[in-house]
């Protein structure tokens, strides 16, 4: 069924992203979430397992696209603090957070590769990107939320990325946990007419702590700043 949903989503502007399962634990367990399953590769998921429940988001070159473009811009901009200081993070593709059998696997993230002290079933992800194409601003801000959230994701930073299936235009949103819940801090439109690409509103960035969970160390260490 899911190779049928992922042909059908390549055909279909407006296909849906998310599809509903009822699944028993032992298939769950063996096909999703086992480390070492290759069943479905491009499938990100949440799951409940008392109540045998799967929802999965399929993938699509429009994800694929959004999250490469912003990995590689960090990723450079990393390694222009030094490897010292590169070396300390690492980003998970379909990274997942699980606790009281319920969980979520997250499009892209970063991270410090040394968990921090009282890290507990959060691990290590500080940064958490969810990508959505036709999926709902409702759905999407749902993620957000989970991955801000001190008991589910407990991340620092959630970016939401919003990539359109009809038009050269994907939409950035940088949100934190705030006193009153999740709190949005920037929004930036990126859009190309003919040759020309128009970045509107805030520049991208990733506050250093957000990222490393820790403190400047040295002049070299600075926030992760995408203007372009």
């Amino acid at each position: 069924m899911l190779d049928l949903e992922f042909g059908r989503r390549e055909r279909v502007i407006d296909a849906p992203e998310h599809i509903l399962f009822s699944i028993g634990p032992s298939v769950l367990q063996h096909d999703f979430l086992d480390p070492s399953s290759t069943h479905f590769p491009k499938v990100r998921f949440s799951f409940d397992i008392p109540h045998s429940l799967l929802l999965v988001k399929m993938s699509s070159p429009e994800h694929g696209a959004a999250i490469g473009a912003l990995s590689t811009e960090v990723a450079a901009q990393l390694a222009l603090m030094g490897p010292n200081t590169r070396n300390e993070i690492t980003a998970f593709s379909g990274s997942g957070i699980r606790a009281e059998g319920k969980g979520k696997t997250a499009d892209f993230a970063w991270g410090p590769v040394v968990p921090p002290a009282g890290a507990g079933a959060t691990g290590s992800m500080t940064v958490a990107v969810e990508v959505a194409v036709s999926q709902t601003s409702t759905m999407l801000k749902r993620d957000i939320d989970y991955w801000l959230s001190p008991t589910a994701g407990n991340a620092n930073l959630a970016i939401a990325m919003k990539v359109s299936r009809t038009e050269p235009e994907v939409s950035i949103e940088m949100w934190r946990q705030a006193s009153k819940g999740p709190h949005r801090t920037q929004h930036t439109t990126i859009s190309k007419k003919r040759n020309t690409v128009t970045v509107s509103g805030d520049p991208v960035i990733i506050p250093f702590l957000d990222l490393f969970g820790r403190a400047k160390l040295h002049p070299a260490e600075t926030d992760v700043t995408i203007s372009e």
